[in-house]
């Protein structure tokens, strides 16, 4: 079981303070909570008790007042570990939260309230967790009662309710200069990377990299810097906004942000240029030059889906030419096995091309450090700059580069290719179509035409021509004539 002191040993100071404190400086407790109403407000919906015997449950109204007329006379307990909203003067004891009573239990949680109690069981305790369907506090208080304190606050509502009051939050106990204790951890992390005391061998790389506009880079990283270093100060400010000693100290270092990360990235500058040679031989030396020389010729091998199948640009033969459709339908159908089977771009060789990207980026800007062009004493070898200066030229890493963006051009040629297919594929299937209906009238016309006039065998025609009208004699009279 964990000792009392090694739970509270950060407490165990602002506990014995906020004891000698009490003693005379606020109004008596039973005043205090008349004067605040303390227990009259309605509860508000939760799936806790509403009243626990020996405790007054209190509203966020009501608990305020009491914070304000009792001032650190008042213990003020959070019953779990969540430090992002607190109570003011709120200290955190997460093993009130515990459901269990047994003996071990009680003694444990007894002796932390006597520690912010200075051991007065008449002190009176304000305890609280996230809501009113949050039990933690309700065991806190139950374990108030076992440990015989006689005035015992419950805020029920917890920070959520003190939230929606529209109440400020604490920051916990406070160092000997008033800083809540947590902030100085918290302010170290809106310090710049250019800040930091290891920060100047990623400065070098970055100066390397920018070395033909080496004092805009300086400047501009220096901005962007400090703007983040502001923007992190803010957030302290806001969430410590009852601190005065917090508000004072982000502030100073808010206006003295821009200056102190320009004067560390020149601080580094400086370091570089007095001795290159102990910065960038190690990077050089770790380069393995055969993977290196891999790059280009991996490069070579990288090829989009076009290049691989081909265009996809078969063209539709007319109504009537059974031959063509048959030869597209074949060279439809290798094309198919070639686009299925190239699904994706082979990953052969990537790795080789992402390390000569790497080192070239790496390394861009060490040539003006060489002994044949810089003119201080420790220069770096040109020997062990001149291998590697001549496989990540501009045109080798230009020519890499094209390559892996060739990936994304075999998804996107792959997929253009995917969409023409399906399409042709409609065309095709309707022109065979055609090609059958033309096939089957001329079929049956020649069919017909075979049969002839007489419409039965030997070649006799099937269409006979109408009978021709029997005409009279000529010595034949009607009436009325001769």
């Amino acid at each position: 079981m964990r000792t009392v002191r090694t739970v509270f040993a950060p407490l165990l100071a602002a506990g014995i303070l906020l004891a000698a404190a009490s003693a005379a400086s606020a109004q008596s407790v039973p005043a205090a909570a008349k004067a605040c109403n303390a227990g009259a407000d309605p509860a508000v919906p939760g799936s806790t008790v509403a009243q626990i015997d020996g405790v007054t449950t209190v509203s966020p109204r009501e608990a305020k007042c009491l914070l304000d007329k009792l001032g650190s006379q008042l213990v003020v307990i959070q019953a779990v570990s969540d430090e992002q909203q607190q109570l003011p003067n709120a200290q955190l004891v997460p093993d009130a939260a515990r459901m269990s009573y047994d003996t071990e239990r009680q003694k444990l949680v007894a002796a932390q309230y006597a520690l912010l109690t200075g051991g007065d069981r008449q002190r009176p305790l304000l305890v609280y967790c996230h809501s009113a369907s949050c039990g933690y506090s309700a065991h806190a208080a139950r374990h108030a009662v076992a440990a015989g304190y006689q005035n015992i606050f419950w805020l029920r509502e917890g920070n959520e309710g003190w939230r929606k009051a529209g109440y400020a939050f604490g920051f916990g106990p406070v160092d000997a200069k008033g800083f809540p204790v947590r902030y100085a951890e918290e302010v170290s992390r809106c310090d710049s990377m250019y800040l930091e005391a290891d920060a100047t061998e990623m400065v070098a790389r970055r100066l390397a990299e920018h070395s033909g506009d080496v004092e805009s880079w300086v400047r501009r990283s220096a901005a962007e810097s400090a703007e983040s270093s502001v923007r992190c100060l803010e957030r302290l400010k806001a969430r410590y906004a009852l601190s005065q000693p917090v508000q004072a100290d982000a502030a100073r270092r808010q206006a003295r942000a821009d200056a102190e990360v320009l004067a560390a990235l020149q601080k580094s500058r400086a370091a570089i240029e007095a001795d290159p040679a102990r910065f960038y031989l190690p990077q050089l030396n770790a380069v393995d030059l055969g993977r290196l020389a891999a790059g280009v010729p991996a490069a070579r091998n990288v090829r989009t889906f076009r290049q691989i199948c081909g265009p996809f640009n078969l063209p539709l033969p007319p109504v009537g030419d059974r031959d063509g459709l048959e030869d597209v339908k074949a060279r439809y159908n290798a094309y198919v096995s070639c686009f299925n089977k190239n699904r994706t771009i082979s990953s052969e060789g990537f790795s080789e091309m992402d390390y000569l990207l790497s080192v070239s980026r790496n390394t861009r800007g060490i040539e003006r450090y060489t002994c044949s062009r810089w003119q201080g004493a420790r220069c770096v070898p040109d020997a062990s700059y001149r291998p590697i200066g001549n496989l990540t030229t501009a045109a080798n890493y230009d020519f890499v580069l094209a390559a892996t963006h060739k990936s994304d051009s075999f998804r996107r040629e792959r997929e253009e290719v995917e969409a023409e297919m399906g399409y042709y594929k409609q065309r095709l299937s309707a022109r065979f179509d055609e090609h059958n209906r033309y096939v089957a009238e001329r079929d049956a016309e020649a069919e017909s035409a075979s049969r002839g006039y007489g419409g039965s065998g030997y070649g006799a025609p099937s269409y006979q021509p109408p009978p021709t009208p029997i005409r009279r004699s000529s010595d034949t009279s009607a009436r009325g004539m001769r």
